[in-house]
């Protein structure tokens, strides 16, 4: 059977309203959940603290023993296994990461530095899922 050319340009028209009204009903839906009414799940990580202390040796005068500690700010429980990173200043004031360390079984961290200038370090533990980031105080190694 044959259908006019007329007919064929209407049923065109008619799809192409179809698919416009379906992707305009689509796209008021995605408006609809992503709204600013619709609350947003935020999950709550657990504070976290970064204690440093800076030893220097009697017996080895060119080095120093940089350790740390890293706990929960409630309940002072050590985080154990977690990657701690020894950051030296540079001579601009930008922190490079030098050392990386996972922290024993009750939250503690030791790094050997060699002791050639003054330099300015601290220890930085990036967040996790569960964890908040922590930055330590500033030790200056003479």
């Amino acid at each position: 059977m044959r259908f006019p050319k007329s007919w064929a340009a209407r049923i065109g028209a008619v799809a192409a309203t179809v698919a416009i009204a379906g992707s305009g009903a689509a796209v008021a839906a995605n408006a609809a959940t992503s709204s600013p009414s619709a609350p947003a799940v935020h999950h709550h990580r657990i504070a976290t603290t970064l204690t440093i202390k800076e030893t220097t040796s009697v017996h080895h005068p060119h080095f120093a023993l940089i350790t740390g500690r890293l706990q929960t700010t409630l309940g002072h429980i050590g985080l154990r296994h977690r990657w701690v990173i020894l950051q030296r200043q540079g001579a601009r004031g930008h922190w490079f990461g030098v050392r990386a360390a996972r922290t024993g079984p009750h939250g503690g961290v030791v790094f050997l530095v060699r002791a050639r200038n003054p330099h300015d370090f601290r220890l930085l533990f990036h967040r996790t899922f569960h964890f908040r980031r922590a930055v330590s105080a500033v030790v200056t190694v003479p």
